[in-house]
């Protein structure tokens, strides 16, 4: 079956899966590609006229491959290569996956069987194929005489043709659904989150997920550990998981954190105020000037602050997020080299205490909750470095003398305006107190 071509800028990849239950009689095409131009030059043997690409399975069962440059009137044989120890594949009666890449420099190929890479090299010179013809299971090159040859007999399946380079994780993705496993792609973290749950048999009314946002790369779950996997899909989100004390799974976007009002101001006034032990310090611990981030098997983005890096010195931090979009990534990036790049104000130790407030008392009992947005106001300067200042609730820990009357709330706390999630659009905080975290 013809299939147009495929040219070597930029690299391509070719996938087809293949099963005999017996070596053939000669040598058997599975793939080939020939020039358009009416041509007279034979590389490649009989009927290899204006031969560009061959992948074959010799009579003794071994992958074999071929490319040959051409020119106006000649062709150059650039790799002739024969698997130097097949495995029984071409006569075991099963289905096998193979897939050819070339590299987008036009001559490093990668030959994969079964999703694993299995042959490999370089040709002697990058690929000027011009357009050709792209058969499978047959040479054929009508034009040049030749209305098929070293035919196929056997069964062939899922062809495809990339005028592009795949990812090694890609075609191991591609082999993984063929041969009976199941990936996800483009999925949202919300639809994720509930396919996990689905597997791990969490009841639906025990799931509270909010709006998705982003769409994530592929991934193959089978066998993986679910709550590993739970994690992984929110913290590509840059999101947050918890179970709430409820009995439910709870997700939080990162748009839960930005621009949500203070739930509750804790201050003297109130009779709710921190008691006094609450220890600031500044630091340049999570300084960060030279910020570079990626995705898997996509792009990369680096940005540098020189400003900062001439006071403190290089600091580097790197992550990774299994994002579809570069700009999902250049958002993450810039948020981070934006908000970290100077010495900041650190809060190393809160606790709250408070002796019959019904303020304190309806904290505990359930009026906040992780991800709220909460303040502290009347902080005595000798204790802080701010009067007001706003956290979000990463933790409530509870001990009630009941009898006394007696609410101790411990609260682990992160700034309200730097966590490191990766957001873009969200202004400076010009002369106020930043709070690293």
């Amino acid at each position: 079956m013809a299939y147009g071509y495929v040219t070597p800028e930029g690299g391509f990849t070719i996938e087809f899966w293949f099963k005999r239950d017996a070596l053939g009689a000669t040598v058997q095409t599975l793939v080939n590609q020939r020039t358009q131009a009416s041509v007279a030059w034979t590389i490649g043997g009989q009927n290899g006229y204006g031969r560009q690409l061959l992948i074959e399975l010799t009579a003794t069962g071994a992958l074999s491959i071929q490319m040959i440059n051409e020119s106006a009137t000649t062709g150059t044989s650039v790799l002739n290569y024969t698997d130097p120890s097949p495995t029984g594949y071409a006569s075991d009666n099963a289905w096998h996956h193979v897939a050819l890449r070339l590299d987008t420099n036009k001559q490093g190929w990668l030959l994969f069987l079964d999703g694993e890479a299995y042959l490999s090299g370089n040709t002697s010179a990058p690929l000027n194929w011009k357009p050709g013809i792209l058969t499978f299971g047959a040479q054929y090159a009508p034009h040049l005489g030749d209305w098929g040859t070293y035919v196929w007999d056997k069964w062939l399946a899922y062809i495809a043709v990339y005028d592009q380079y795949l990812y090694s994780s890609q075609i191991q993705e591609h082999y993984t659904a063929g041969s009976g496993g199941t990936v996800y792609y483009n999925d949202d973290e919300v639809t994720r989150l509930n396919r996990i749950a689905d597997w791990a048999e969490v009841p639906d009314q025990s799931r509270e997920f909010e709006t998705p946002l982003i769409k994530l790369q592929g991934i193959q779950v089978t066998g993986a550990n679910a709550l590993t996997a739970a994690q992984d899909t929110v913290s590509a989100a840059s999101g947050l998981l918890f179970t709430d004390g409820q009995s439910r799974l709870v997700y939080q976007s990162r748009r839960h954190r930005y621009n949500r009002w203070s739930v509750v101001t804790l201050a003297e006034s109130t009779d709710s105020a921190p008691e006094v032990g609450l220890t600031f310090t500044i630091d340049n611990t999570n300084i960060f000037n030279d910020v570079r981030g990626d995705r898997p098997y996509g792009s990369t983005v680096r940005l540098v602050d020189n400003v900062s890096k001439a006071a403190h010195g290089r600091k580097v931090y790197s992550f990774t997020i299994p994002v579809t979009t570069a700009e999902e990534l250049q958002n993450a990036v810039s948020w981070v080299a934006a908000q970290y790049r100077e010495a900041v104000v650190r809060v190393s130790e809160i606790s709250l205490r408070a002796e019959s407030s019904d303020l304190i008392e309806w904290i505990a009992t359930g009026g906040i909750t992780i991800g709220d947005h909460i303040t502290f106001d009347e902080l005595p300067p000798e204790d802080a470095p701010d009067v007001k200042m706003d956290f979000i609730v990463e933790k409530v820990s509870l001990n009630v003398d009941i009898k006394n009357r007696v609410w101790i709330v411990s609260l682990q706390l992160s700034p309200y305006e730097l966590q490191k999630v990766f957001q873009v659009g969200v202004s400076n905080l010009g002369d106020q107190w930043k709070i690293a975290y």
